[in-house]
């Protein structure tokens, strides 16, 4: 009676462990994004009428990657279920602090953004290994995983080559031209950064529709 009640015990334990995945990550996403977006209106309204059209550019940039955080984190939190390690903790907040320092830099040093956006994407292909191999742990994530193969390969495609395109961006921003080059050379960058991001939203809203797709057959 003893080992049958133990093994339930254990059982449930282990039931509330995977099951506190998307609690843990949907309020540990929420303050951290709020956080993040109060900062970045509160640093970027007092010196709006100062910047330049590639910082705009920049500001709407650092939006779409800091909703795509929020998003990527509900979509995998309520798809997925694995017990949260501590790497679960600890990846939010460095994703947190990147976006803080990112929204800083904006409309001082476009060569300082383009080297935290090379960390972000660095940090969201750490987070997506960890995520898939979190969740490849368990058995109930075998269907889905399977039949998402092809996305979780874009995502790893996509973060590695982020990194590479910001990696190329900083040092491209680094080289001195006259004033006219200068302006016209951030624009083109922020422009390729905008493009990179729309580029990564359209590939989330496609893995959104897939999966939605699998979880309505009958």
């Amino acid at each position: 009676m003893d080992k049958i009640n133990n093994e339930e015990a254990r059982v449930e334990m282990h039931s509330r462990l995977l099951h506190s995945a998307t609690t843990h990550y949907l309020q540990l996403m929420s303050v951290i994004q709020g956080v993040v977006l109060g900062y970045g209106v509160y640093n970027l309204e007092a010196k709006y009428s100062m910047l330049s059209t590639a910082d705009i550019l920049f500001v709407v940039t650092t939006l779409l990657m800091v909703m795509t955080v929020w998003d990527e984190y509900q979509l995998g939190a309520a798809v997925y279920i694995w017990v949260p390690g501590y790497r679960d903790s600890i990846i939010p907040f460095l994703f947190g602090i990147t976006e803080l320092l990112m929204v800083k830099s904006i409309g001082k040093d476009i060569n300082i953004w383009f080297r935290y956006a090379a960390v972000f994407a660095v940090l969201s292909l750490i987070a997506y290994v960890n995520m898939y191999r979190s969740a490849g742990k368990e058995k109930i994530n075998e269907y889905v995983l399977d039949r998402v193969k092809i996305y979780i390969r874009i995502n790893y495609i996509f973060c590695t080559a982020s990194v590479i395109i910001f990696i190329l961006c900083w040092k491209v921003s680094s080289i001195k031209y006259n004033t006219i080059l200068f302006m016209e050379k951030n624009v083109f960058l922020a422009r390729l950064s905008l493009l990179t991001m729309l580029i990564f939203c359209i590939r989330g809203l496609l893995c959104r529709k897939k999966i939605v797709s699998i979880a309505k057959q009958n």
